[in-house]
């Protein structure tokens, strides 16, 4: 089987084994070293424009990349590869705000509060459209809370690697309760559902909650950064997002964790 995806080397991306290759998204072109290759059985489409801060800069442009870009690449591959097998990297931002205490399951209302999550959900709905005529397999999966220090700028890995590199880093919203996995168990994940036959709709989650300014004092417990953190307290417009990873659980091997010291 040939395994290939679009995000290759971005925060999630780069855990990918070395089987998976990469295929350039925003170049709207195979690899060269994808020539070789006739065809290509399964995609993880992971790239695009990612992150609210970037999609703002150009909503149209963005729509253009997560949106169209996306529809036109997987009708280029099914023409000309023969795709057999589509795993759509989405985000768990496409839920409406919940609850406390309440693990989101993969029915629970819709409700983007942000642009970027938007185009996620409108991406989800274009590609299920797309694809329900033909025998192309789908599988959307909504990643729940990255927490890595390969994260870009803006992002909390964006402020992990900051303190990596002995800046004083200030983090808002600390009391938000966020379901975090890092980069590479959920890269870990994706590859071994992109191997296997389960189509819909999975979390990627652990269904544990876990206080932003918890996750961060467990991280820096066992990676003793240089820098120095402080908390501003306080909650965002999403306080509490957790999944329920039933669904997800009765698929993988084994259930995920969130394991700080391979951030």
């Amino acid at each position: 089987m040939v395994l290939a995806a679009t995000g290759r080397f971005g925060t999630i991306g780069t855990f990918y084994p070395d089987e998976v290759l990469g295929l350039s998204f925003e170049r709207y072109c195979l690899d060269k070293k994808l020539d070789a290759y006739p065809k290509i059985d399964t995609l993880i489409h992971g790239g695009g424009v990612v992150g609210e801060p970037l999609v703002r800069q150009d909503l149209a442009g963005a729509r253009r990349v997560n949106v169209e870009k996306t529809g036109e690449l997987v009708t280029q591959l099914i023409e000309d590869r023969g795709l057999k097998r589509l795993v759509y990297i989405s985000s768990a931002h496409v839920y409406a705000p919940s609850g406390n205490n309440y693990r989101l399951p993969e029915n629970s209302p819709l409700g983007p509060v942000n642009f970027y999550a938007e185009q996620k959900l409108e991406a989800e709905l274009s590609l299920s459209d797309q694809l329900a005529k033909s025998d192309v397999e789908l599988l959307i999966l909504r990643v729940f809370s990255i927490f890595g220090t390969n994260g870009q700028g803006f992002t909390l890995g964006g402020r992990l690697r900051d303190l990596v590199h002995g800046k004083s880093v200030e983090i808002g919203n600390a009391d938000d309760i966020r379901d975090f996995l890092t980069p590479s168990v959920v890269a870990r994940a994706i590859y071994e559902l992109a191997k296997g036959s389960h189509q819909g709709i999975l979390n990627v989650c652990t269904g544990r909650p876990t206080r932003i300014s918890e996750a961060v004092d467990s991280w820096f417990h066992v990676s003793n950064p240089k820098g120095r953190v402080s908390y501003v307290a306080g909650r965002s417009t999403f306080p509490f997002l957790v999944g329920d990873p039933a669904q997800l659980n009765s698929v993988l091997a084994k259930p995920l964790e969130f394991l700080p010291g391979e951030a």
